[in-house]
């Protein structure tokens, strides 16, 4: 699996009392692996609030995903997949393991950022029978 995750400029909103900062990052028709991989993986040191779409675009397979957050400074050291590792790093599992079917609307999970970075990963839900996936997040301060 290849990541082509683009993230987008932050975008300035006026509002009553200042101004809101927005980022967009997106991974579109991403291929799953039998093992759990990132997909999508984001700087929210700047970002009080996030929305993320997940969606399933396949045609009969099901894929599973979980959200992960970091809560140390940084240099973050990067997720493993090992949970002893990963919780000694700084690591906890903001979403537990979740699965979506083919056809599904997408799934929407938000979260507040007390994070310094979050990564999204997806798998297949059967070994074998990979899911096609489509990922957006956008993130507010």
């Amino acid at each position: 699996m290849s990541m082509a995750q683009a993230d987008y400029t932050r975008e300035r909103v006026d509002a009553s009392n200042g101004s809101l900062i927005g980022s967009y990052s997106k991974n579109i028709d991403v291929t799953s692996t039998d093992s759990f991989a990132i997909v999508l993986d984001i700087d929210t040191r700047g970002i009080r609030e996030s929305i993320f779409s997940i969606f399933n675009t396949h045609g009969s397979n099901s894929i599973d995903y979980d959200i992960w957050g970091n809560l140390n400074s940084n240099p973050v050291t990067a997720l493993t997949g090992t949970a002893d590792t990963d919780y000694d790093n700084g690591w906890v599992q903001i979403k537990t393991t979740t699965a979506q079917t083919a056809g599904a609307a997408p799934a929407v999970e938000t979260l507040s950022n007390p994070y310094t970075r979050v990564v999204v990963r997806i798998k297949a839900t059967s070994s074998s029978n990979q899911g096609t996936v489509r990922i957006w997040h956008r993130g507010e301060n």
